[in-house]
């Protein structure tokens, strides 16, 4: 009975081959582009759940303008890292990252409070 199935779906793709590869071709599209749209939803609710207290974690970005075009970057000043912790009784912490073009992107440098804000091992 299933055989028969089959011959019949094959006979029909057969027969219609331009529907048969406009609505294959239609399926597969809208197939790939909701696995994508999953995977990037997933990945932006996943980010930083390995730390223990992630819920208390985040991250400020700064928008700059150059020649007309805005830029959203993971850049704050260390100055405005400090005015935040004062000015806020929410930021407690913070950690940073150093962007001058004299050292390598490679260097990160942070506050000694990155060792209670996250829970990375280290030997």
């Amino acid at each position: 009975m299933l055989k028969h199935y089959f011959r019949i779906a094959l006979r029909n793709l057969l027969k219609n081959r331009t529907s048969s590869f406009i609505n294959i071709a239609g399926l597969s599209v809208g197939m790939s582009i909701v696995i994508l749209i999953s995977l990037y939803i997933w990945d932006e609710v996943a980010f930083d759940h390995y730390h223990q207290n992630h819920e208390t974690l985040a991250q400020i970005m700064t928008n700059q303008r150059y020649n007309g075009e805005t830029s959203t970057m993971p850049i704050v000043a260390v100055p405005s890292a400090d005015a935040l912790r004062t000015k806020y009784a929410i930021f407690q912490l913070n950690t940073f990252k150093n962007n001058r073009r004299a050292l390598p992107d490679t260097d990160t440098h942070c506050s000694e409070t990155v060792f209670c804000t996250t829970s990375f091992h280290f030997v």
